[in-house]
């Protein structure tokens, strides 16, 4: 038996081999989910897949199928987002569930369109704009990215000027296939939102708005108040959203915070 095995070994050719240890050495899993939450079919959570190269070697390279989401969830765990889901969001109000419901459209049924979820401070908004992002991440194995308005803004617009590296950043945004801005135009500043805000969400948003990109979006103002601020930024991201533009009414009620 052990002589039929060697003979067969040796009727295969190099890259033949080569194929064989690949299957081989794809068949052992990984832990990456153990930190991420996240199982893949593909590379058994190891985050990469062996390949024989066009010299026969074998090589590794990162699994397509869900490095991206890798790479998202590890974003929002990093600012406290990653563990917002669809299923955790409390509806005890008929408000909330019709909400949800709407959201979940979204991430399902959404297409290129937008969502934006404006209004009363603590009712949600940062929950739902989070589980809608990371599961449209987990459906389409795209990479998404995350702009924290009140801390990005803020460091943007101080170095954008002569920082080369701020310019990388703001590129990177305008063009990842799924972005998430956190809060558009919550300012701890007592001049309110400035005419460097308007630049800096114009620049952003009009190259995502013209590129037909995915863009999550949540603020305190609602869409009107933002019109109001810029024509320009509120009507395109009022003609995005279209049904997947929300309002939460202001109410001390609906602050599940307090």
């Amino acid at each position: 038996m052990q002589l039929t095995k060697s003979r067969n070994t040796q009727l295969l050719s190099k890259e033949e081999q080569a194929q064989k240890r690949c299957e081989s050495l794809n068949s052992f899993a990984g832990n990456l989910n153990a930190a991420d939450g996240h199982n893949c079919p593909i590379c058994l959570n190891r985050g990469y897949i062996y390949v024989v190269n066009d010299g026969g070697e074998i090589i590794t390279k990162n699994c397509d199928k869900c490095s991206a989401i890798r790479k998202t969830i590890q974003l929002f765990k990093q600012s406290g987002l990653a563990n917002f889901n669809f299923e955790s969001f409390v509806t005890t109000d008929e408000w909330q569930k019709q909400i949800l419901d709407t959201v979940i459209s979204f991430a399902v049924n959404g297409g290129d369109k937008w969502l934006f979820i404006g209004g009363q401070s603590g009712a949600g908004k940062t929950h739902l704009c989070s589980a809608a992002v990371l599961d449209r991440v987990r459906r389409q194995q795209k990479e998404a990215s995350l702009f924290a308005w009140i801390d990005d803004a803020k460091r943007f617009k101080r170095f954008l000027a002569d920082d080369e590296k701020i310019e990388s950043e703001i590129t990177a945004l305008k063009q990842v296939p799924l972005l998430y801005i956190d809060d558009l135009f919550k300012t701890c500043s007592s001049s309110g939102v400035t005419n460097a805000d308007i630049n800096l969400a114009l620049e952003i948003i009009d190259y995502r708005y013209r590129k037909n990109l995915v863009t999550v979006i949540s603020s305190e103002l609602s869409i009107d108040n933002i019109i109001n601020i810029s024509e320009a930024l509120g009507g395109r991201i009022k003609q995005k959203a279209k049904e997947y533009a929300i309002h939460i009414s202001k109410g001390r009620n609906k602050d599940c915070r307090l």
